[in-house]
């Protein structure tokens, strides 16, 4: 073999390595998290503790908080408890963006030991006849609550019995929500009294 026929080979054979290499490994995207409290309506409670951060392969990240915030997390999902006032709160969150916030919600304070201050959470639906399979839900904005009834035939709805807290009502039959709404439930809730807005949807 000449030298230039070495030559020549010994450059396509760098040529095709550098093509052919094995890409850099890139580091998982990673998040600062932010995780605070709040009552059942929304308002701040203040400082929080965070005490557990773990991951699905089950490594708890807790380790990065400094109070409610950490750096350095990757993006994921969670299972976390946050402690706040004596009270704990357990929920899941995923961690989506490199700037993710949590709200950790705390249902209002027992009134005695062992209970939960609840209300009745009843009501109607005017101008929207049930018995068609239309179902509602009652689920909580900052809690991790969720409450179902069917609607009768007189557009009645029954919750049972329901924490106070803020709520979004829902009305949907199939893929069709046919009543969407905010909500307010406090102690001696009064039955609600819904306007179905959106006949002409239905």
């Amino acid at each position: 073999m000449s030298k230039g026929s070495f030559r020549f080979g010994a450059l396509l054979i760098a040529l095709c390595a550098s093509l052919y290499h094995s890409p850099p490994a890139v580091a998982a995207a990673s998040a600062s998290v932010h995780v605070v409290a709040v009552d059942a309506y929304g308002n701040a409670l203040g400082t929080v503790s965070v005490i557990s951060f773990v991951d699905r392969q089950g490594r708890d990240w807790v380790g990065q908080f400094k109070g409610g915030s950490a750096q350095g997390v990757p993006l994921g999902r969670y299972h976390l408890e946050v402690y706040h006032a004596g009270l704990l709160c357990e929920m899941n969150a995923e961690v989506s963006s490199q700037d993710s916030w949590i709200t950790a919600g705390f249902e209002s304070p027992v009134i005695e030991e062992g209970s939960r201050l609840l209300s009745p959470v009843n009501g109607r639906v005017n101008g929207l006849a049930g018995g068609e399979g239309i179902r509602c839900r009652l689920e909580a904005i900052y809690l991790q609550l969720r409450y179902e009834s069917s609607l009768r035939n007189d557009g009645h709805f029954d919750f049972g019995l329901v924490a106070p807290g803020a709520f979004v009502l829902s009305c949907f039959k199939g893929g069709q929500v046919l009543i969407l709404q905010s909500v307010r439930v406090e102690g001696g809730q009064e039955p609600l009294v819904v306007e179905n807005d959106r006949s002409d949807r239905r």
